[in-house]
């Protein structure tokens, strides 16, 4: 069972989508459970980013990854040339 749920803005900034400049949005989301059955509490943590279309009114281009795998996040961020402008410490 799901017993809390928090989100936190990671990373916000610029990024490069078919050669104009969009927004970018990386969220990480950590979801703590417990498991009556087993006498257990667990947690996850994910991090998940989009691009901001406003010219056409569409988020796009999204990424899903463990909180530990950094690897993604880093290839995902280069990959769209994206300029952070607001980055949080972990």
């Amino acid at each position: 069972m799901i017993t809390d749920t928090q989100d936190d803005l990671s990373d916000y900034g610029t990024a490069v989508w078919q050669g104009r400049a969009v927004e970018a949005v990386l969220v990480r989301v950590t979801t703590k459970r417990e498991n009556s059955i087993l006498g257990l509490y667990g947690s996850d943590c994910v991090v998940l980013g989009y691009l901001v279309d406003r010219e056409f009114r569409i988020n796009r281009d999204s990424v899903e990854a463990s909180c530990s795998d950094e690897a993604t996040i880093a290839a995902w961020t280069a990959g769209r040339d994206m300029k952070s402008i607001w980055h949080l410490e972990n």
